[in-house]
């Protein structure tokens, strides 16, 4: 698997709002051997970006940010268990 390939899926799930996915992205991503930290900045935080950005222009409304952010949470609950089980947290 292409680690670009990674990236744009992990931004996907988020802007999809699709925490199950999210979570997945982020345990393959992280099995890859991707540091937590670039998954999250060129994955996780790009997709919530894009969120951000369809929300302000009207695109989405209140009930899909607040799931998006859901599943930026579930790649965040992955990301962080990894860099506690490293010691880096």
């Amino acid at each position: 698997m292409e680690t670009d390939d990674l990236f744009t899926r992990a931004a996907r799930a988020i802007v999809e709002a699709d925490r199950e996915a999210a979570e997945a992205v982020a345990r393959e991503a992280l099995s890859a051997g991707i540091p937590p930290a670039e998954i999250m900045q060129r994955g996780f935080v790009a997709g919530i970006s894009e969120v951000g950005e369809l929300f302000e222009s009207g695109e989405l409304f209140l009930p899909e940010l607040m799931m998006a952010a859901q599943a930026m949470e579930g790649a965040m609950s992955v990301t962080n268990a990894a860099l506690a089980a490293s010691g880096a947290a």
